[in-house]
């Protein structure tokens, strides 16, 4: 009786029992990604044994996030404060306020200062988990960027939940739309909502060569990786070899 008392607010009404694929997300979106699959299992298992069996389906439903937003996700964790200034920062530019020049210049002098700090951090952290890739990196940073402009994601981010990386033309457009002309700034005048159709164009155009260009980073990475394995594998050879022909010599 006393821990339903206990449960009471400080209004006497009841506090609302947490969500259990609320708690079930947080604690999924803040373990080390090699522990997310295993763990989800085991939250949906436990909620099966509690006859909750929407829970578990839901549980079970909860994507695991790739390298970027796993990496943004520990970010909004460990560096709070970084992460809520940047979201603050994309909702400035996003809004009513870029289209001020000394509102726009600020608003983007915090954004690029949090993002360098906020990389920083994501580099540490890829080399402790060891993926230290600069191009996982880039992608981070684009997400950082991105997410903070747009409404759905700046609430993702801001819990630590988000589960994939823009896609190159999506970032792009994103940017762009905050961005006003030169022009607007010297002047002062409202920046448009969207990039015109040739700005897109460029934007699309710039995003299929990055994209092209991460991914041959990429598979130019993996192959580098396999030519280490390989040489690993060859001086173990080596070696046994060498142990051998000892062996046949004393004998």
């Amino acid at each position: 009786m006393a821990a339903r008392r206990g449960a009471r607010t400080a209004s006497g009404g009841r506090r609302k029992p947490p969500d259990p694929v609320e708690r079930a997300a947080d604690e999924l979106y803040g373990l080390p990604l090699d522990q997310f699959v295993p763990r989800r299992k085991e939250l949906a298992k436990s909620l099966r044994a509690d006859a909750d069996r929407r829970s578990a389906a839901a549980v079970e439903k909860l994507p695991k996030p790739n390298v970027a937003a796993w990496t943004a996700n520990q970010l909004a964790r460990r560096q709070e404060l970084d992460v809520r200034r940047l979201l603050k920062a994309g909702e400035a530019l996003s809004s009513g306020q870029r289209q001020d020049a000394e509102g726009f210049r600020e608003a983007r002098a915090e954004e690029s200062e949090v993002v360098r700090r906020l990389l920083a951090a994501a580099r540490d952290l890829l080399q402790r988990e060891g993926k230290p890739s600069d191009a996982t990196l880039a992608r981070v940073g684009r997400l950082l960027r991105a997410a903070a402009l747009d409404d759905s994601r700046r609430e993702l981010l801001a819990k630590g939940r988000l589960t994939e990386d823009l896609d190159q033309g999506e970032s792009f457009t994103l940017l762009a739309s905050a961005a006003p002309s030169a022009a607007q700034r010297r002047k002062g005048k409202p920046a448009p909502a969207k990039p015109d159709r040739a700005a897109r164009r460029r934007a699309e155009q710039a995003a299929a060569e990055a994209d092209k260009a991460e991914r041959e980073l990429e598979r130019a990475e993996q192959r580098l990786a396999e030519v280490r394995e390989a040489v690993t594998e060859l001086r173990k050879q080596a070696r046994e070899a060498r142990s051998r022909a000892k062996r046949l010599d004393v004998e």
